[in-house]
C-alpha cells in the first residue's frame, strides 16, 4: 500500500516536472526568437539645417525616410562605414 502511494506520487511529480520543463523550453525559445534578433538601427542627424534619418539595415547604412506609406524612400550612403570596412578587408 505504501509502495503504491509512493509510486503514484512519483508519477505525479514526474509529470509535473515534464510540464514545467516543457513550459520553460517554450518560454526560452520564444524569448530567443523575439529578443535574439538584432534590430535595425535608426539615427537622426542634421546636415545644413536639414534633418536626415540614417538607417542601418543588414550592416549597411541608408539615408531616407520610412513612414509606412507611398512616400517612403531610402538610398545607400556613399560613405557607408560598413561597406568601407568590407572593401578594406577585401583589398588586404
Amino acid at each position: 500500500m505504501i509502495l503504491q502511494n509512493v509510486k503514484q506520487l512519483w508519477i505525479k511529480t514526474k509529470n509535473s516536472m515534464k510540464k514545467i520543463m516543457n513550459n520553460f523550453v517554450c518560454i526560452l525559445i520564444t524569448s530567443a526568437i523575439l529578443l535574439g534578433c538584432e534590430k535595425d538601427g535608426k539615427s537622426l542627424s542634421t546636415v545644413n539645417g536639414f534633418k536626415i534619418k540614417t538607417y542601418t539595415i543588414d550592416n549597411c547604412e541608408y539615408i531616407g525616410d520610412v513612414r509606412g506609406n507611398d512616400g517612403d524612400y531610402l538610398a545607400h550612403k556613399g560613405n557607408c562605414k560598413f561597406c568601407a570596412e568590407r572593401n578594406r578587408k577585401k583589398c588586404q
